[in-house]
């Protein structure tokens, strides 16, 4: 039987010349079948080139991307690093406070200590693991709010302590109730009534008949009108223990109840009750024990 054959023919550009080729079938068949799978294969490595090139392209932006964001680490780590020393400052400020306030020092339940040295940043690799950054970042700020918690919790009692003082400080009796001249001291001296030892329990400053009285600080108006041996007098409760007494007076400005600020007439200066001439009987109470009005008067 004879084999079947293909016969290829090839022409040259111009049709002039051409040549013949005579195949056999599985020949033909087989060179197809290369040829196809040829052409796959360089399909498949074209397609597998491009897809690797785009990946590593991908890839590059995401080592790009990864080098800022850690670099922004970097930064925010140092920016941590400062906290933290600020917050060691504000603790010994706290601490110098506690003691000028005379409150018990905390103890210490933070590590945070904020005094100086390095960076703790300042040699972190940029090609390390992100994640034991933000770890570490996490644990800082968990650190912090426990210490910034500590913090106003005492910083909230020493704004209690220091505005019992400025209240104490205010209440106190510090200046002279009029001007004058202090003619008998606080304590014992001979009366010039009977003549004997008595404790004088104020100060007597002789002022013109008239003179102004101020409150030498803020209170309530106790008691105001005629008591006594005292005259006409006022009486003011400062608060925190300070009761203060005025004798003598010619007129009152104030009644019982009033509340006066510190440098407000409540009255003038007089010769009421058992007095030998114009002058002002001050007294200054503390807990209700009489104490000598010069301690406390600055003016």
């Amino acid at each position: 039987m004879a084999r079947r054959l293909f016969t290829i023919f090839v022409l040259n550009e111009k049709g002039s010349k051409f040549w013949r080729f005579a195949i056999t079938r599985p020949l033909f068949l087989g060179s197809v079948f290369l040829g196809g799978l040829a052409l796959g294969a360089f399909l498949y490595l074209n397609y597998s080139y491009l897809h690797d090139k785009t990946e590593l392209i991908a890839l590059k932006k995401i080592h790009a991307d990864s080098l800022v964001a850690l670099s922004e680490m970097k930064n925010v780590y140092n920016r941590v690093d400062l906290l933290e020393k600020g917050l060691g400052q504000v603790r010994q400020l706290e601490s110098r406070l506690r003691t000028l306030a005379r409150l018990e020092k905390i103890q210490e339940t933070s590590p945070l200590s904020g005094v100086g040295g390095p960076a703790p940043y300042e040699d972190f690799d940029l090609e390390g693991s992100p994640k034991e950054v933000v770890d570490s970042l996490n644990g800082w700020m968990r650190e912090m709010d426990t210490e910034l918690a500590r913090q106003k919790g005492s910083l909230e009692d020493l704004q209690e302590k220091f505005n019992d003082k400025v209240f104490l400080l205010s209440a106190t009796p510090r200046r002279w109730p009029t001007r004058g001249w202090v003619t008998s001291g606080f304590g014992y001296r001979v009366s010039p009534f009977t003549g004997s030892p008595q404790m004088h329990e104020g100060v007597d400053i002789s002022a013109r008949m008239g003179a102004p009285v101020y409150a030498p600080a803020p209170g309530y108006v106790v008691s105001a009108g005629f008591h006594g041996s005292l005259g006409r007098s006022v009486t003011i409760d400062h608060g925190y223990g300070y009761v203060t007494r005025y004798g003598h007076l010619s007129s009152t400005s104030v009644k019982t109840g009033d509340r006066v600020e510190r440098g407000q007439p409540i009255g003038t200066v007089g010769n009421t009750g058992r007095s030998t001439g114009p002058h002002l009987h001050y007294e200054v109470l503390l807990h209700s024990v009489p104490v000598n009005p010069a301690t406390f008067a600055l003016n």
